[in-house]
């Protein structure tokens, strides 16, 4: 049952992660270079829906597993970075998936 939910956490982090690197490479120069301001809000919005997906499924699992706070927390904050979800997948939640 918890593999699921590691799983479940490995997807939402690569699709969340994914979804921010689109509005920052599509939805940003749609919305100040060409003064396109909807395709931003519709992939907000998606990417929205995703972060609060994958912090709650970061919390599950982290709890499940015993994780510490800062484990937590290291998550939380590749989240933001550019790119940071792809590690965190590789380094971080990969090897809980082998144990």
């Amino acid at each position: 049952m918890w593999l699921d939910r590691v799983k479940t956490l490995r997807y939402l982090s690569v699709v969340e992660g994914t979804s921010y690197l689109l509005i920052l490479a599509v939805g940003m120069p749609l919305k100040y270079a060409l003064d396109i301001g909807w395709p931003n809000k519709v992939m907000g919005y998606l990417h929205g829906v995703l972060f609060v997906l994958f912090c709650i499924s970061l919390l599950l699992v982290g709890i499940r597993l015993q994780k510490g706070f800062w484990w937590m927390c290291i998550q939380g904050v590749a989240a933001l970075i550019p790119f940071g979800t792809y590690v965190t997948d590789i380094r971080m939640l990969k090897p809980l998936e082998t144990k």
